[in-house]
């Protein structure tokens, strides 16, 4: 496996997601247990970058850097690094001729606490290639944390996740079918209900500016607010005392009640003083 064959293929890959429900067993003694039953065996088919489904497995550890991949590249000892044209690499904060640099590929070693050398190259290209090879052989193919299969036609995909749900291929098809239908209602719906969330509570906004503007701020309630904040009044004994000085504004401008957001017409009030 080339790293540029990587880059370039794009893979079928098939999740399983168990569907569970809560089932309830009772014993003799009074005590109940809930155990979560398989349901139903849901497959989905994602359609990935080789390349990235590869990078998924790789070896990380700890390192001065944080975690990072346990191998990597260093050019001219620097582990940070970039290709700015051809045949220039900025290194450090310099831009040099890739010619003189010293291109290598290490190991941040057990835990990240025993860097060590691996191999020198000529070209980054030469570098990553290897690298890459490492990482094919040595994470992926070995990887038993996930699974690493994956089908390069589609209808391959298909009948592995048909086999997976115990169905057939047809039966698949058609599932999928409605479970895309259904995904795309719920989408639609979310993003609907999102809109009309957005746009009640601009109008709540507008109401509360409008119900803000006709009350008329006096001295009276420019002394109250300023007697609560001198006295150094904290907490609910604060929130009481703005009150009581907001309420006598209120009936000052023979309003009964604020019918939107009481401290949210209070703020654009007290914002006036």
């Amino acid at each position: 496996m080339k790293l540029q064959e990587a880059l370039n293929t794009n893979v079928y890959i098939v999740e399983p997601n168990n569907v569970y429900k809560d089932v309830t067993y009772d014993f003799p003694n009074g005590k109940t247990i809930t155990r979560k039953q398989p349901l139903l065996i849901d497959c989905d088919i994602k359609e990935v970058n080789l390349y990235e489904f590869i990078c998924g497995s790789i070896d990380e550890t700890t390192s001065p850097r944080g975690v990072a991949p346990r191998m990597h590249i260093r050019v001219n000892g620097y582990c940070d690094w970039c290709v700015e044209s051809e045949g220039l690499i900025k290194v450090g904060g310099n831009i040099e001729e890739e010619k003189d640099c010293e291109i290598e590929l290490w190991t941040w070693g057990t835990s990240g606490n025993y860097p060590a050398f691996v191999q020198s190259f000529e070209t980054i290209e030469e570098a990553e290639e290897e690298n890459f090879r490492l990482l094919y052989e040595y994470d992926f193919l070995t990887d038993d944390q996930r699974s690493t299969w994956y089908r390069e036609d589609y209808k391959e995909a298909e009948i592995e996740a048909s086999e997976i749900m115990e169905i057939s291929v047809e039966c698949f098809r058609s599932y999928n079918k409605h479970k895309a239908l259904a995904n795309q209602i719920k989408a639609e719906r979310t993003e609907k209900a999102r809109i009309e969330r957005e746009k009640q509570g601009e109008d709540l906004k507008t109401k509360i500016r409008e119900e803000a503007n006709k009350i008329v701020v006096d001295e009276q309630f420019k002394q109250d607010v300023k007697k609560v904040y001198d006295e150094l009044q904290v907490g609910e004994n604060k929130s009481k005392g703005l009150s009581v000085a907001f309420n006598g504004l209120l009936s000052r401008n023979n309003i009964v009640k604020i019918t939107t957001d009481y401290w949210q017409v209070f703020r654009i009030i007290n914002a006036k003083i």
